[in-house]
């Protein structure tokens, strides 16, 4: 740290200090021509470190001249300071926008965002409602509803405040932060959004000062969104939890006008017993109800006959008429097939953009669930198999499949706790394993580090670890892991599936209506998995 950032630092701080302690100052004022003017009285002072001080107050003077500001944390609806940030400096790179700031808040939504419904009608019904006139979003990073908000307000045409937090917990000079931004490329802001930056908290190390810190164990990015919203929508609430206590806080907080907080009343959103005692304490509840959106079928579309797949058109194979029928098992003493099962997808699809995503769970467009009968009928409708490199050393792209039955399979199935999910899921496909090994599917090699060294480049893709307990290496009081009775194949990349025969594959599903739901699809036949549970 140069002495030049000390010592305007240290100035920083006694501004604060001054602010703070003013009868006259409202919180959220710009500070930026009082910190121009105390830097270069600074300058003045110090010669050595004169000519860094006052560059360093020159272009924060130009940014001024053009919009900037700066100040000490935000003004309430009661022109009050916020508690969440009495030692943050905010920098505004493109001013401070008009209007009454409406935030919305809720707890996390877990990994599985396309189950819940009700939330993201929610959060569409409290975004519509904004008046993109005289009210402004206020999106802060690092809270839950931050991303899918965000989007929402693009699509929708609201203006949006959105608060970068992503440096309050650093520990350096606020002027050397500001420095860095400054010293960024513009980019340009579109005339409906808005940017504040929070800064480290302050340091002073030469004077002492120290302005007094927030004092609150909630997430700050929490704290700021409930502090600064002058109208706030509460989405969702878990007992205890920082939301909760949050509510209750700012219910309590005179600061905040009674009929500011709006509560969500739909299943499972906000807790009756906390709706009916906010209400009681001035909080106003708000029935969501669904809303428009684009028709979810139940059911993907029936397949027709003449579809492309691959460029391979359906018409010249040898598909059966469909809808097809459901089918036994095959006998387990004359299997001759490569299995590869199917998992709930947690995001968005394989090579799907995280935008197209959001927009989907947003307007809650067809395709939005993810759950393993869904993995497998998007496999059957693009008549591929996804390569991954999850979990293969080297990083290489394969599609994995296991030589063994589905009634041995049944029996491996194990919940991996780390990963949060069963090694087999009962849904998946079955192709021959003749026809796999002509498009290149090979067993893998099992083994350690030392057959890893050996293999060639063109055998790596194919190399899987043994596992502890495999070949009697399991070592006293280890948890065995064999990965040789999976007996895995593998096919470096995605596996097209848009030639293989109706009799050489069949899918299976664990109930009668996904079996259903399948055939009307697949050019192959479904099997339902006898006794097989769903896990997904």
């Amino acid at each position: 740290m140069t002495a030049w950032v000390d010592q305007c630092e240290d100035e920083l701080a006694r501004i604060a200090l001054d602010v703070h302690a003013s009868s006259d100052s409202v919180g959220g004022d710009d500070i930026l021509p009082s910190v121009i003017g105390r830097f270069r009285a600074v300058a003045r002072s110090a010669s050595n470190v004169a000519r860094s001080i006052n560059l360093f107050a020159d272009r924060l003077e130009a940014v001024h001249s053009s919009g900037g500001r700066a100040t000490f944390g935000f003004r309430t609806a009661l022109n009050q300071f916020t508690r969440a940030l009495p030692q943050h400096v905010v920098w505004w790179p493109n001013g401070i926008p008009e209007g009454q700031r409406v935030g919305i808040a809720s707890l996390r939504i877990g990994r599985h965002p396309e189950d819940l419904e009700c939330w993201f009608d929610g959060l569409r019904t409290a975004c519509s409602a904004i008046d993109p006139e005289r009210e402004v979003l206020l999106i802060v990073s690092g809270t839950s509803v931050a991303m899918y908000a965000g989007r929402c307000a693009k699509l929708f045409g609201i203006r949006v405040l959105d608060i970068d937090t992503s440096k309050c917990s650093r520990r350096y000079p606020v002027v050397r932060w500001l420095s860095n931004i400054l010293s960024r490329a513009e980019v340009a802001i579109p005339d409906n959004e808005h940017k504040a930056h929070v800064s480290p908290s302050l340091i002073a190390r030469e004077t002492g000062v120290d302005v007094p810190p927030a004092g609150s164990s909630l997430p700050l990015a929490d704290r700021l969104l409930f502090d600064t919203s002058e109208r706030l929508v509460v989405l969702q609430v878990r007992s205890g939890g920082a939301i909760d206590q949050l509510v209750a806080r700012r219910l309590a907080d005179p600061g905040h006008p009674p009929g500011s907080l709006y509560l969500a009343l739909s299943n499972g959103l906000v807790p009756p017993d906390r709706v009916d005692a906010w209400m009681d304490q001035g909080a106003v509840g708000w029935i969501v109800a669904p809303q428009m959106r684009c028709s979810v079928q139940s059911q993907p579309p029936e397949f027709t006959g003449d579809v492309a797949i691959d460029g391979v058109n359906s018409a010249k194979r040898s598909w059966r008429t469909l809808p097809g029928a459901t089918i036994d098992v095959p006998d387990p003493g004359d299997w001759s097939y490569l299995t590869h099962c199917t998992r709930r997808c947690d995001g968005a699809w394989p090579g799907q953009a995280q935008q197209d995503y959001v927009d989907d769970l947003l307007l809650q467009r067809p395709g939005t669930q993810r759950s393993c009968c869904d993995t497998l009928a998007r496999i059957v409708e693009q008549g591929r198999l996804i390569a991954t490199s999850d979990g293969i050393r080297g990083g290489y792209p394969v599609v994995s499949f296991t030589a063994t039955t589905l009634a041995e399979l049944k029996r491996m199935r194990i919940f991996r706790a780390h990963r949060g999910r069963w090694d087999f899921e009962p849904y998946g496909i079955c192709v021959r394993s003749v026809w796999l090994q002509k498009q290149g599917a090979r067993p893998v090699f099992y083994g350690d580090d030392a057959l890893w060294d050996d293999l060639t480049d063109g055998d790596r893709p194919f190399f899987q670890n043994w596992g502890k307990g495999a070949a009697g290496r399991l070592d006293g009081g280890e948890l065995a892991v064999d990965w040789t009775v999976e007996q895995e194949w593998r096919h470096e990349g995605d596996v097209l599936l848009g030639s293989v025969p109706s009799d050489s594959a069949f899918l299976f599903v664990p109930t009668e209506q996904e079996a259903s739901r399948l055939s009307r699809i697949s050019a192959w036949p479904v099997v339902v998995w006898p006794g097989a549970t769903e896990s997904s």
